[in-house]
């Protein structure tokens, strides 16, 4: 599972094979790599037995900064739990930061995670994928969730394990599975207003300098949900709660304004402006371009430019 960690400076960061240790689960059936002696701190590497696969859990504290990188042969969807700290997570091209008790879904062939610098963290990684088709559950959204109190619960008991447990690889199978079908539940449901605002409002911005950095494409709202790490419904009343409008809307409008700067400041002919605003045909730019001027475009670069 664990492909490399590495740092600019000191290069790859090896595991090296560990017996038990006091920060094992008790009970459970593991297998533990610790950090080499290269860098300040520690960094263990633990991998958990239960009936449906691995269940991985990384303690670090390290300085300096470093990367952890994987690779498999195949997209897989995976549940990544932040327990303590925070880090970014870069999968298919996007960057999601992670904070604690955050739990997040993501299928990716390759993935990175940035772990900080002097920074106590502890996070859960584990592929759902054969567990979801054991119990039938259909499909899950990936994103990035924020924990309810029975999936927070549920964490708490892995974390935490018994000390005598009679069918360890059963029991971490079952906890898993309680911890799936709360998240399905979390899915299903919208942001509630008493959640932090200023992380919430994060989102929306996130989501809006998303759509200005992809202004040619035409993205989907569940596009956009999955690049800043957040379940499509939850995206799309938190992003009209901050800009009064849709994503698709905001998109358009963005176009737009970019278009009036090209008339005013170019001379490009409006046929280059309407491509390099990402519009395919020349119809649906006038007309939006009508809608939010009550102008054409050479009505209004003949208005404004100088």
């Amino acid at each position: 599972m664990l492909t490399r960690i590495s740092n600019p400076d000191l290069g790859s960061i090896g595991l090296i094979p560990f017996e038990e240790s006091a920060s094992a689960l008790p009970g459970l059936v593991l297998h533990q790599h610790r950090g080499a002696r290269m860098a300040q701190g520690t960094i263990e590497w633990q991998e958990y037995v239960s009936s449906d696969g691995l269940l991985h859990r990384c303690s670090y504290s390290l300085h300096p900064a470093a990367v952890l990188d994987h690779e498999q042969e195949a997209d897989v969807l995976k549940l990544l739990v932040v327990t303590d700290g925070m880090l970014q997570l870069q999968a298919n091209g996007e960057d999601w930061s992670l904070h604690p008790g955050t739990c997040c879904l993501f299928r990716s062939r390759f993935f990175q995670l940035s772990l900080p610098d002097h920074a106590k963290l502890n996070f859960l990684l584990y592929n759902i994928e054969p567990l979801v088709k054991r119990m039938d559950l259909g499909l899950f959204t990936e994103g990035r969730f924020q924990p309810t109190a029975k999936m927070q619960s549920i964490v708490a008991e892995i974390t935490q394990a018994p000390a005598s447990l009679g069918f360890p690889e059963k029991w971490l199978s079952v906890q898993l599975s309680h911890l799936l079908l709360a998240l399905l539940e979390q899915m299903e449901q919208p942001v509630p207003v008493q959640e932090d605002k200023q992380l919430l409002r994060q989102y929306a911005l996130l989501a809006d300098s998303y759509i200005r950095q992809h202004l040619t494409e035409d993205l989907t709202t569940l596009q956009i949900a999955r690049a800043v790490g957040l379940n499509e419904c939850s995206l799309k009343q938190l992003f009209s709660e901050q800009f009064g409008t849709g994503m698709a809307k905001r998109q358009n409008h963005l176009r737009i304004m970019l278009a009036k700067d090209l008339l005013v400041q170019t001379n490009k002919s409006v046929r280059e402006i309407i491509l390099e605003c990402g519009y395919q045909r020349e119809a649906t730019f006038r007309e939006n371009f009508d809608k939010l001027t009550q102008l054409t475009p050479a009505e209004y670069r003949k208005m404004y430019k100088k």
